[in-house]
């Protein structure tokens, strides 16, 4: 099964992520401080450090993975971060 995850990709260290349920916060974690939250709850939120958001702004889509829902929010809810973070797209 798949399912549509809104993506941000950091423009300085190309991690591609998504946010698995409403309050997982990611964050890249580089000088840009890439990050979205929201998961599925019917709002998504991105940022970044300033200077940067145009590029962050700008690589704001759809994907999809391989997983459930149910999958994502457990993944989360479990801390088990198999999904989540897409390195080096």
């Amino acid at each position: 099964m798949k399912t549509k995850v809104w993506t941000v990709t950091c423009p300085w260290c190309r991690k591609e992520m998504y946010s698995r349920a409403r309050h997982d916060y990611r964050v890249c974690g580089c000088p840009v401080q890439t990050m979205v939250d929201g998961g599925f709850a019917g709002y998504i939120r991105y940022g970044c450090a300033p200077g940067h958001f145009t590029a962050v702004k700008n690589s704001f889509r759809y994907r999809f993975v391989k997983a459930t829902r149910d999958q994502l929010y457990e993944d989360y809810n479990q801390g088990l971060n198999k999904f989540g973070i897409i390195v080096g797209k």
